[in-house]
């Protein structure tokens, strides 16, 4: 198959896998098989948020695309009100959570390991990933795999 679509008025409402799951969650991605990343529709009705959380310890990084209702993310601390056509992007190490004002709160969030690129401090090797450096034995299993 090469492609899949699916309608979010079929998707159940539920708390997913990761540690900021919300009741309001509908999973997206898993119902369309990706495994890069991890695409939710959040619906927060009135006055309702998210779980407040950070991605010190597994280097995520998260975006949120507004599409209906208002309200606020609030990251470390300081509330900034959002709305429909606006996108947010948190940095891993703050907190962060999302609420809903009185009309609700309706949002795609996009969630992914970063996959910066470097040079590990001590080895000198490229990094790729989150936070890994490249070894020989990565570079001669690729080129047996060739």
């Amino acid at each position: 198959m090469t492609y899949r679509i699916v309608d979010h008025s079929a998707l159940d409402v539920g708390r997913g896998p990761h540690p900021a799951a919300s009741p309001f969650e509908k999973r997206v991605g898993e119902a369309l098989g990706l495994t890069a990343f991890g695409l939710y529709q959040i619906e927060l009705p009135a006055g309702e948020e998210t779980v407040p959380h950070d991605h010190r310890d597994d280097l995520a990084e998260d975006a949120y695309a507004v599409l209906r209702g208002s309200g606020w993310v609030v990251v470390d601390g300081e509330e900034v009100a959002v709305g429909p056509g606006q996108f947010v992007a948190v940095t891993v190490e703050s907190s962060r959570y999302l609420r809903a004002g009185p009309d609700g709160l309706v949002f795609i969030a996009v969630c992914a390991a970063a996959a910066a690129v470097g040079i590990h401090e001590r080895s000198g090797l490229p990094v790729v990933g989150v936070g890994r450096a490249v070894t020989s034995e990565d570079v001669a299993t690729a080129l047996d795999e060739e």
